[in-house]
């Protein structure tokens, strides 16, 4: 309007805002501010005017002050995103916990598979021995008329499928072998030589065994990492809805500043 009675064609307006400070959160979720704004304010009436041909400032000093009264008060509102923090936190280390627990079983679980393709590969190395020493004792009896053809026919047909039997042990060992060798970051092994070789294990006393109680059974369940995982989930949940509750109330809040 001003414009238009000052015969100017086109209002034009370019202000720069400048603003700085530090702000505060109270645990009541009180804000507070400590800062210093400048407001340069530039239009073409402002500077057409030829009694006035600098530009316009607005500055302010001092500090400003937010505490809400009913929505956003108290510290539901104000520590919920450090308390889910937390509480997400926790829920990482259970998982951690977790995963910790059954990288250890799957290598105790394959060290115990390589003990047991050990012990098969050895039962079938010694089938297979045997197996051929009955065909040279078959073949022998052959040559001095103690035995027939079909019999010595038998024992090659037995010895082959020792053979075979044993190929499939090997690789059930090579690939039992490679699987625990897998949890210490070591290269495949294709040598039988290079194989690790387990040890075999004392047998277990189970008279001086004593029996599991309560005792050890309320032990695990409180180390269940699954268990703590939702004990903790429901402390997320709690502080959700405490915040959800808060922000359902109306907003109102007590604004002060004081400054120059």
């Amino acid at each position: 309007q001003s414009a238009s009675q000052s015969g100017l064609e086109d209002f034009d307006e370019r202000n720069n805002l400048f603003s700085n400070g530090i702000e505060l959160l109270l645990p009541s979720n009180a804000q507070v501010r400590l800062g210093f704004n400048v407001f340069d304010l530039r239009n073409s009436l402002q500077l057409n005017n030829p009694n006035r041909r600098s530009p316009e400032y607005n500055t302010f000093l001092g500090t400003n002050f937010t505490q809400p009264l009913l929505k956003g008060a108290g510290q539901s509102a104000s520590l919920a995103s450090i308390r889910l923090a937390a509480r997400e936190s926790e829920m990482a280390f259970q998982d951690y916990r977790r995963q910790m627990m059954a990288t250890v079983a799957a290598a105790e679980a394959a060290y115990w598979s390589l003990f047991v393709a050990q012990n098969e590969a050895d039962i079938a190395q010694a089938s297979l021995d045997l197996a051929r020493e009955i065909l040279n004792d078959t073949e022998e009896s052959l040559a001095a008329g103690r035995s027939t053809q079909a019999e010595v026919m038998a024992a090659q047909v037995a010895v082959l499928e020792r053979e075979s039997n044993r190929s499939l042990t090997k690789q059930a060992l090579f690939e039992a072998a490679n699987a625990l060798l897998s949890y210490f970051a070591s290269k495949p092994v294709t040598d039988e030589g290079a194989l690790p070789r387990t040890a075999t294990p004392d047998k277990p006393n189970t008279a001086e065994r004593a029996p599991v109680g309560d005792e050890f059974y309320q032990q695990a369940f409180s180390s269940n990492p699954d268990y703590l995982r939702t004990l903790t989930q429901v402390e997320i949940e709690k502080v959700r809805v405490a915040f959800a509750k808060n922000q359902n109330r109306p907003q109102l809040d007590l604004k002060a500043s004081y400054g120059l």
